[in-house]
Parts: C-alpha cells; structure tokens; sequence
C-alpha cells in the first residue's frame, strides 16, 4: 500500500498494490521507467499516478492483469503511447460519487473495460477513444440517475454490452444519446443488452453496426 508521494523505476505487480487518496506515484523523467502489473496482479488507485512530463513511446504502464479505479483516482497526463491494456487484461471503473476519468490507453485485442459502481458521480470522462471489450454493469444507480453517453464510447473492437442499469429503479438508466443529433456506434463483435437495462433518449437517431458480430437483446424495459 502506498501512501506518500513515491517515485516508482522498474517495479512489476504480481500481488495487489494500493495507492492511497491523496498519494502520488511519479516516475522518473527517462523513458525506460515502468510500472508492469503482472497477469495475477491488481492495481487499486485512489490516489494520483503521474505520467505528465514523460516522452517517447514506450509503455510507462502496462496492465496484463486487473487495474480497478477507485473515488479520487487519476492518471495524469495518460495517453495510448504511455497507458497499455494486453490481451486478457481488465480495467474497472469503480467510482462510486464521484466522476473520474478512464486513462487514455493502447487497448489491445482481448482487453476489457467495466465501468461499475456508479451510484451518483454521473458518466465517465475518457469514453472517446477506441476500446476492445466494453461492459456496462451499474447495479447500483441510483433513483433518478440517468448516464448521458452522447453516443460514446462509438469504437468497440471487440464487444459491447450493457448488463445492468438497475432496473429496479425505473426512472435511472443509460441515455446512449443525448437530447438532439444523430450518432453511429461500431462494434467489432456483438452488441448485447442484458434483461435488467433501462436504455432511453433519442435511441431512433442512434445508428449501430455490428461489423462480424450479433445484436443480442434479452428483454429491455
């Protein structure tokens, strides 16, 4: 567990790591220095990891197992040539009440992203950028929460689905599309809308296309 200010050189994860609220891994200014979370690792970040500063195109973090945001986590200064997801990896969204950013990141062939745990803190920020597998499972919203998604994230390689929007709350859900406009969502493999999903907003100006894969519906409210 991490609870200061630290600078992190070479490190590789094969356990679990927390970084505390209110804490900050730095990494040195060369382009060499990496943080590696192994295929049985997890990454728990509350705290801060800076990426800002660093050049060149090497991976300052590459997750081959499980990274999970937490409340008050950030990466700062992310983007696809310093943040790697590999195949079989998985990045968690578990911000509850409060709204955090998904890392910009090179999101490889069999990578996942789960955006869970949302009660009150509203969508996601960092949706716009292309994605493998993508899950949507909020079995915690919150009465009267709805997500506005304005038609993003609109690149799915791999899969999309939407398991869960707490439907026993029947006025929260997922607005796919906002109030006005026309959007295209494209997915790779198949789009899937599980039984307990309240989807609303516009949907007849949503466009999704499903290049090699299925539209697999189950019962929406």
């Amino acid at each position: 567990t991490i609870t200061a200010t630290v600078t992190v050189d070479q490190v590789t994860v094969n356990g679990t790591l927390s970084l505390n609220s209110g804490s900050t891994i730095n990494f040195p200014s060369n382009v060499l220095s990496k943080l590696v979370v192994g295929s049985a690792g997890v990454l728990n970040v509350s705290g801060t990891i800076n990426q800002a500063g660093i050049g060149g195109n090497n991976k300052i973090i590459t997750v081959n197992g499980i990274e999970n945001l937490l409340d008050n986590g950030s990466h700062t200064g992310s983007s696809s040539t310093k943040n790697f997801f590999t195949n079989g990896s998985t990045f968690n969204y578990d911000c509850t009440t409060t709204t955090g950013t998904i890392p910009t990141a090179d999101w490889a062939t069999g990578s996942t992203c789960v955006i869970r745990g949302i009660t009150t803190g509203g969508a996601p920020v960092g949706l716009n950028q292309t994605f493998y597998n993508f899950t949507w499972d909020l079995s915690s919203l919150n009465l009267g929460d709805y997500l506005y998604l304005d038609g993003e994230p609109s690149i799915i390689n791999g899969n999309y689905r939407i398991l869960n929007t707490n439907t026993s709350v029947t006025s929260s859900g997922l607005a796919l599309l906002n109030a006005t406009g026309t959007k295209t969502i494209t997915v790779g493999g198949n789009f899937e809308v599980a039984g307990d999903t309240y989807l609303a907003k516009n949907l007849h100006n949503l466009y999704i296309y499903c290049i090699s894969g299925f539209f697999i519906l189950f019962f929406v409210i």
